[in-house]
Parts: structure tokens; sequence; C-alpha cells
């Protein structure tokens, strides 16, 4: 009895244990927005590329794919291509069988499968370029959407996004070829605008909330807010960009500003 009841405890403690390492780490928070204090809900995210960043309800990580149109294009395409092929297969099958009915008619039929088998060949060379064209171009865009590192490792942007407004992001950035030293360089090249009538704010060091330095600039232009960040940390850095209508700078601007804020390295 002592045994089983042993088993029973030893059981529950594993339990217990793994549902803790899988449930989110969330938390309840007070802000004000325009004038109005709410309570929100947080969910704590960890992003593979080595960062944390809390998420209000509503919020999640843009899917990549979802998110490029590419993907629907390719699909659209592969789809013709099929059709196109059971096309030719249908002709192909109908010559066949009205070649059978005289030993002229197959003569001409076999001349013109011949000629429809090339042309198909012809197009189905086409079809291979234009398809190692297409890889060639989304292999030469993913290469320019990641930061290559000196060892090799690349980190693709994170993107946030909220679920109630499509004109407002958040882009986070990794980097590890860049260094505190970098931060002026690297905002003034991000705020630069041919807009000439554009706002550009001055740039600015604040602290987060886990006490790192960091700085930000601000511009405004046709209507929309740019909010650059540079965040330094010891071997991994953070440029990050917020993004959102003018409008919205008392209520997804200040709430952003606190997401940013709360933005800590991983420790694993």
């Amino acid at each position: 009895m002592k045994k089983t009841l042993a088993l029973f405890l030893t059981l529950a403690m594993f339990g217990s244990a793994a549902f803790a390492e899988t449930d989110p780490v969330t938390r309840q928070r007070d802000i004000t927005v325009e004038g109005v204090t709410e309570t929100i809900n947080e969910t704590l995210y960890t992003s593979a590329s080595g960062y944390t960043i809390w998420l209000p309800d509503g919020w999640t990580l843009q899917d990549a794919a979802a998110a490029d149109p590419a993907t629907d294009e390719t699909a659209t395409d592969e789809t013709t291509a099929d059709t196109a092929g059971d096309a030719v297969t249908d002709t192909a099958t109908e010559d066949a069988a009205t070649g059978t009915a005289t030993d002229d008619a197959t003569s001409a039929d076999a001349t013109t499968d011949t000629a429809t088998d090339a042309a198909a060949s012809d197009d189905a060379a086409t079809g291979d370029a234009t398809a190692d064209d297409a890889a060639a171009t989304d292999a030469a865009a993913a290469a320019d959407d990641a930061t290559a590192t000196d060892d090799g490792t690349q980190f693709a942007a994170d993107v946030y996004v909220p679920a109630d407004n499509a004109d407002v992001s958040l882009t986070v950035q990794p980097s590890t070829t860049l260094t505190a030293d970098d931060a002026e360089a690297s905002l003034q090249e991000a705020s630069y605008t041919e807009d000439a009538d554009a706002t550009v704010g001055e740039i600015e060091s604040f602290t987060m909330d886990s006490g790192v330095s960091a700085s930000t600039v601000e511009v405004i232009s046709g209507g929309v807010v740019y909010r650059y960040y540079f965040i330094a940390g010891d071997s991994l850095t953070l440029c990050v960009t917020a993004q959102f209508p003018e409008e919205a700078t008392e209520g997804y601007g200040a709430r952003m500003e606190e997401m940013v804020a709360g933005i800590e390295f991983a420790t694993w």
C-alpha cells in the first residue's frame, strides 16, 4: 500500500513538473490609454533568436508563409500547370482514338502527336526554366530578409501584429554583427527619408525595464509613425521598428512603447 501511494505521488510530481514546463507564462497589468485605465493580460513569448517579449492579448507572431503572397501565386501556377498537362493528355488520347480509324489517319495523327510531344517538351523545358528562376529569386529574397552572422547563422525578422488593425506592426530584427557603437549610425540610416514633408525626431536614449540602455528615433511620414529602436546586448543586438497610423499614437503607439521596453535578452 505504501509503495503504491509513493508511486502515485512520484507520478503526480513528474506530471506537475511537465505541466509547469509547457504552461505559458502570463501576467496581468494595468495600463492607461487615452486617459482610460484597463487591465490587460500578457503572455511571455521567447524567440528562437534569443530574446523575450510580452505580447498583449490579441497580438501574435505573424506567419511568414501566410504573409507572403508569393506562396499563393506558386500554388496557382502549379494548378495551372497541372490543368494544362491534363488538357494535353486528353488531346493526345483523343488523337490516338481518332488515329485508329484508318492507316492514313493513324499516320497523320502520329505526325501530329510527334509535333505535340515536341511542343510539350519545349513547354516543359520552359516551365522548368521558369521554376528555376523563381526558386533562385525566392532564395535571394530569403537571403535579403535574413541577417547573416559570422558563424553562418541567419536570423529572420520577427513581426508581431494585433488582430484588429492591419496597419500596426512591431518588427524585431536580431543581429550578432552590430554593437552598441553602431547605434547612432544605424538609427540615422533607418530614419533617412526622401519625404520633404516628413518629421524626423532626434535620436534619444532610454533605459529598458531590464536596465539595458537603448536608443530610439521617430519618423512621421504620410500619416504613418515609424519608431526605430536600437537595443544592444552582450552578444546580440535588436533593431526594432514600430509602425502605426499617426492617429493611433496614444493607443497602439503607447502600447508598443511598453512592449519594446519590456524586451529582455534570453538567458538560456
